[in-house]
């Protein structure tokens, strides 16, 4: 299974880095295919559930929240939130009348407002050196979910949330903290190269910290929606792993987080 997952992920890493350094245009159509194909993971997850969420239509507009973005930025964000929820609750109570619920309507929002959050790596691409920015988010993240696994698997006891998700420990996460933080203090002078200089030492600290805590939290709450939905994976596109969701939960919330972390570290 170990080796099932390591090259799967390998596969999967090397297409990303592929994209990632190819451009700006490449790189948000990978985005937004893997948004879509998130969204429809959720809520193929919900109709197993006996959900209905508005299938089409939280798709198109999955596409319209990540080509504003792409178009305009955070003014995108703004226009493009408002914008999913008007037409989901139009499209709810007043064009689909019969079966209209409003769980189905906010499980609509919910595909269209999740794992499109990555779409901010589109914004974080565009930074200084923004193609190994992204790439160190992803390689954080990932980094800390082998960890978790790994040291979970070898010396894990405790169990760190076993209502959510039975397999996780405690020991995996204080261990994936720890590697997290010590690769996020050897990569960033890798990754700035010569801006290095205006990223403390303690900064870079933070800066895992912040991501093994995020990315943990990302993959507790995949894991909650699994479990409210009675699913053990959320998909089954990556052997070994699951789908979409069970490989990029970390990356969700990390997206947001970096995105502001180096905005705000440009500022001051």
């Amino acid at each position: 299974m170990i080796r099932l997952r390591l090259l799967t992920s390998l596969v999967a890493i090397s297409i990303a880095l592929v994209l990632i350094f190819w451009g700006s245009l490449p790189f948000a159509l990978f985005i937004l295919t893997a948004s879509i194909w998130g969204c429809v993971e959720f809520y193929n997850m919900a109709r197993f559930a006996g959900r209905r969420p508005f299938f089409i239509l939280g798709c198109g507009l999955t596409v319209f929240l990540v080509l504003s973005i792409y178009y305009f930025g955070l003014l995108g964000i703004s226009l493009a939130i408002p914008v999913v929820v008007i037409v989901v609750l139009i499209y709810s109570f007043l064009l689909n009348l019969e079966r209209g619920d409003f769980t189905d309507a906010a499980l609509t929002v919910m595909g269209v407002l999740y794992f499109p959050l990555i779409s901010f790596l589109i914004l974080l691409h565009r930074f200084e050196r923004g193609v190994y920015l992204v790439t160190l988010v992803l390689a954080l993240s990932w980094i800390n979910d082998g960890a978790a696994y790994l040291i979970g698997s070898t010396w894990g006891q405790r169990k760190l949330a076993p209502h959510i998700s039975p397999n996780k420990t405690i020991e995996g996460a204080a261990g994936a903290l720890a590697v997290t933080i010590l690769f996020s203090l050897i990569l960033f002078p890798l990754v700035l190269g010569p801006f290095v200089g205006l990223v403390s030492v303690g900064l870079r600290a933070i800066f895992g910290l912040a991501i093994s805590i995020l990315a943990q939290l990302g993959d507790l709450a995949e894991s909650f929606m699994k479990r409210k939905f009675e699913l053990k994976d959320s998909g089954n596109t990556f052997p070994g792993q699951g789908g979409l969701l069970d490989c990029g939960d970390s990356v969700v919330f990390n997206a947001v987080f970096s995105y502001w972390f180096f905005y705000l570290l440009q500022l001051f």
